[in-house]
């Protein structure tokens, strides 16, 4: 159920680590964004657009992460953190080959750090969580994590898809949708009239 990614097109995961890494944010928006943002940015502000399919293929997931025992994350946010380590605020959020190395030098790191806290580049002021799947635990023991899918799929989430056209992201397929479905109202609905 949760969504363990080794993909190297994210910024603390890579298939040639030792572990995948759950990305988790604090509500819909930071999780969208952090998702889809770099496509939407790369894209004309006036063009920014996704295809139905891609919002579709998402569910919400509701995850908590039990507080006993305690998961040993590392606060990337912290001023002081960042200086023991050596870095800076502008580190966590530098392209992916810069990202991906600290994560790498985290997993592997003799703390046996299980996750990052680290600020969202694309929906500040929030923050994200990533979970590395050192996390996951012996089978009979008790899981940290919960979690379980919303009814309401992002594609179905109303108050969502208006926020997301609010800031300028249009969905072609479902406005070609809407557009179609009401012109065939209106057929049918003068078809109608005509008949009587």
């Amino acid at each position: 159920m949760l969504d363990w990614s080794d993909s190297d097109g994210a910024r603390f995961s890579h298939p040639t680590f030792p572990f995948k890494v759950l990305y988790l944010g604090p509500d819909k928006m930071t999780c969208f964004w952090e998702r889809f943002g770099q496509e939407l940015l790369d894209q004309n502000p006036a063009d920014r657009a996704l295809s139905e399919k891609e919002v579709a293929e998402r569910v919400w997931k509701q995850v908590t992460i039990s507080a006993d025992p305690a998961l040993r994350l590392l606060d990337l946010r912290d001023a002081r953190v960042q200086r023991q380590l050596g870095a800076d605020a502008a580190t966590f959020l530098a392209a992916y080959e810069v990202t991906q190395a600290w994560a790498l030098a985290l997993m592997t790191h003799p703390a046996n750090i299980q996750g990052i806290i680290y600020n969202s580049r694309l929906n500040a002021p929030n923050h994200c969580v990533a979970l590395f799947d050192r996390v996951a635990v012996a089978p009979g023991a008790k899981s940290p994590l919960k979690a379980r899918v919303l009814a309401l799929k992002p594609i179905d989430d109303a108050s969502f898809l208006r926020e997301l056209i609010r800031e300028g992201i249009r969905f072609p397929t479902l406005l070609d949708f809407a557009i179609k479905g009401s012109k065939s109202s209106t057929s049918r609905l003068r078809s109608r009239r005509r008949g009587r």
